[in-house]
């Protein structure tokens, strides 16, 4: 796949959000994603393929499982937006609530809609789908929240949003106080 991409994330930092989600909906031929969007792999809720990654952002090209909802997380000091391409996604926002990690409130889109990427949240694919998200800058840092532990996972930059299998992807690991 030949795209700028660099000129994407350039645009996307002058653009308004009405701009970039016509962006999005236009560029990219959906046969040619699909081909190359990487397949979940087991028990993870989606798969994702990096695009391009540079100091000021990346394009990650997101293949979905349908029904199954990534960790809540963040995306550290990174802002940008999700472009749902095929299929729908339900975003959930979470918020501290004293102790806990709350789910706070429910949204569904469905292609060609952008979503906003700001605090807390998780996403779940309805049918499955793909989805290309747009940080800027790239995402360092993120912070994966394990309800059922009761912890908070810094992971690595190639990890998802979910908890890793793998302890060589956490960086961090900090229970949540009492």
């Amino acid at each position: 796949m030949n795209y700028n991409w660099k000129e994407l994330l350039e645009t996307c930092r002058e653009t308004s959000g009405r701009a970039r989600a016509a962006l999005c909906g236009r560029v990219w031929p959906l046969e040619e994603l699909w081909r190359v969007a990487a397949l979940p792999d087991e028990d993870e809720p989606y798969g994702r393929h990096l695009l391009y990654r540079d100091a000021g952002g990346e394009v990650l090209l997101v293949r979905w499982r349908p029904g199954q909802f990534c960790a809540p997380h963040d995306h550290s000091a990174s802002t940008g937006y999700v472009c749902v391409l095929a299929g729908a996604l339900v975003e959930r926002h979470w918020a501290w609530d004293g102790k806990d990690l709350v789910q706070t409130a429910e949204h569904r889109f469905a292609a060609p809609e952008t979503i906003p990427v700001a605090g807390i949240h998780s996403m779940m694919a309805v049918d499955g789908g793909l989805s290309l998200h747009i940080y800027l800058p790239g995402v360092s840092g993120m912070r994966v929240y394990d309800i059922a532990r009761r912890e908070t996972l810094v992971v690595a930059d190639d990890c998802g949003a979910w908890v890793p299998r793998r302890e060589s992807l956490i960086i961090v690991r900090a229970p949540w106080g009492e």
